[in-house]
């Protein structure tokens, strides 16, 4: 059992037309889910310079492989200069009680 991740991300680049295209990757990419159902960037926006996409997974790790994945495809583009995905991650949190009342 996994630990449910999601992520609002964004990818920094020096102009709007790279933007584009990186947006263009991301989408084509979207259109795609891998073998354990993990879908990758949806909701791909373009404002200015940046791009904004939205990813999740049911298992913290899988999001963080996925963010890699996206990485990996738009690193060499001339143009980007980062990804920013912080995570959320989905979990009980904590429970405290005193023993002696």
């Amino acid at each position: 059992m996994g630990v449910y991740a999601s992520t609002d991300a964004s990818v920094v680049c020096k102009s709007n037309g790279v933007a584009r295209k990186v947006a263009s990757i991301l989408r084509k990419q979207s259109e795609k889910s891998d073998e354990n159902a993990n879908d990758f960037a949806r909701d791909v926006e373009v404002s200015g310079e940046n791009v904004y996409f939205k990813a999740s997974s049911g298992r913290y790790q899988n999001l963080q492989w996925q963010t890699e994945q996206i990485w990996e495809a738009i690193k060499d583009i001339d143009g980007v200069l980062e990804l920013q995905a912080p995570f959320m991650v989905e979990d009980e949190g904590c429970y405290y009680t005193k023993d002696d009342e």
